[in-house]
């Protein structure tokens, strides 16, 4: 159960991911403005809030928000890929942090003098967006193309599961008959 809620057992095909992040993105902008206009008023009144921390409940919020939306996008799109999210994205942090310790403690190696984060850093990143957004899912192949032709698709019944032969053939009248 814990794990279809934070998609590490679902899976997202490419397109609805491209599709999710654009959404998660334009909500996310949405919500900064109210964000962004409550700290305007906080300013008005003398206290402005020089960290995240200090922004209150709502900034604190929507990093939350953002950062579990994500997480849950990406984790599907591993899952489709045919990965393992668990080790994908742990691996993917600890590069991360590997990449900002190593930009902290070599500045001569970092982007900027004051980014926290190397070349190998962003190239490792760039190659993460791009194979979520664009390798194909491991799903298996149908019928229609192993076979090369169209087949029609399978009846549904209500639940989403394919309908018995039994149950087709007495609603039409034919239970027993075989053509």
């Amino acid at each position: 159960m814990l794990g279809m809620i934070f998609g590490l057992n679902a899976r997202i095909g490419r397109l609805k991911f491209f599709f999710g992040s654009i959404v998660l993105g334009i909500v996310t902008t949405i919500l900064a403005f109210f964000v962004a206009y409550s700290l305007y008023h906080a300013a008005a009144s003398g206290r402005v809030p020089h960290s995240l921390g200090e922004a209150g409940w709502p900034a604190l919020a929507l990093a939350g928000f953002y950062l579990v939306a994500t997480f849950m996008l990406t984790s599907m799109r591993i899952r489709d890929i045919g990965w393992d999210p668990v080790c994908v994205v742990s691996a993917w942090i600890a590069l991360s942090a590997l990449d900002y310790a190593l930009a902290s403690k070599l500045p001569d190696l970092s982007l900027e003098p004051r980014h926290h984060g190397t070349i190998i850093g962003g190239l490792v990143n760039l190659a993460v967006v791009l194979v979520l957004t664009f390798w194909p899912g491991s799903g298996q192949p149908s019928e229609s193309s192993a076979s090369g032709g169209w087949t029609p698709p399978r009846s549904r019944d209500r639940a989403g599961g394919a309908v018995p032969a039994d149950r087709i053939a007495s609603v039409t009248g034919q239970l027993g008959r075989r053509g």
